[in-house]
């Protein structure tokens, strides 16, 4: 697992003369929740784009396992082992909620186009081990019974929870969440946090784009904080929360004041 380790460097990213980051680098060990923080427009939500593959970088690099990714397209950074969920649900309303699932392994399938169509014998092997997987993930995240439904059939809080069960079928070594908890109300929030917390206790660092402050001090191991596109805090939660900087810029009070 030591191996796995994030590392982002000296990013940048301007969009014609604005820039929405620079100089932005920080590390994610394995197996810790990293959280990104910061006002709107601070740009926390390209820092994802750029780390999924979305959007390039203007400048800097990032490393997972030493292993260059800022040059790979989104579908090889899959493949490297990096997942994302998305601020909007990009779910597949007609199909079931296993079949939603089931895409997220099929990114990692072996065969091909073709061969899906036709049906080959390998083919037919990913599609089960795809199947598998999906109901495996939908069982451990609470799920199973809503596996035959259609996806348009279910609650706000149920399709985040089946959007990340989507990202996690691709066996993702690093987790981006972006704004998981947005528009739940009040029991939801703390089902998907939970989720949160149980997929890291079993191996998979995160990487956490999230308003809710109070709940980002709960979870985190790390905090990263954004404002006007530069990194202007980091450190553990009571680090964090304590900085003048942040207070300013962002908490407006002491976090254990809120």
């Amino acid at each position: 697992m030591s191996d796995f380790q994030l590392a982002v460097h000296s990013i940048g990213r301007h969009f014609g003369g604005l820039r929405a980051l620079h100089d932005v680098s920080f590390v994610v060990p394995p197996g810790q929740i990293c959280s990104v923080i910061g006002p709107n427009g601070a740009g926390k939500s390209t820092l994802l784009n750029i780390l999924s593959g979305v959007t390039p970088p203007s400048a800097g690099t990032i490393t997972l396992g030493g292993r260059r990714l800022d040059r790979l397209p989104a579908h090889r950074r899959v493949v490297a082992g990096i997942a994302r969920t998305f601020q909007n649900l990009q779910l597949f309303d007609e199909l079931t909620v296993l079949e939603n699932v089931m895409i997220g392994a099929h990114t990692r399938s072996r065969s091909g186009f073709v061969a899906g169509l036709i049906g080959s014998p390998g083919a037919r092997r990913d599609t089960a081990s795809a199947r598998h997987t999906a109901l495996q993930l939908l069982d451990r995240l609470g799920l199973a019974d809503r596996a035959q439904a259609s996806a348009q059939s279910l609650s706000y809080g149920e399709a985040k929870i089946m959007e990340i069960a989507r990202a996690m079928a691709s066996e993702p070594r690093i987790l981006l969440l972006d704004e998981p908890l947005a528009g739940l109300p009040g029991g939801a929030v703390e089902r998907v946090a939970q989720v949160v917390v149980d997929l890291n206790r079993s191996g998979t660092s995160i990487i956490l784009v999230e308003h809710n402050v109070r709940v980002v001090m709960q979870l985190s191991h790390h905090i990263v904080v954004l404002s006007n596109g530069e990194l202007i805090s980091e450190g553990t939660p009571q680090h964090v929360q304590a900085d003048p900087a942040v207070i300013e810029a962002y908490l407006g009070e002491p976090a254990d004041a809120a």
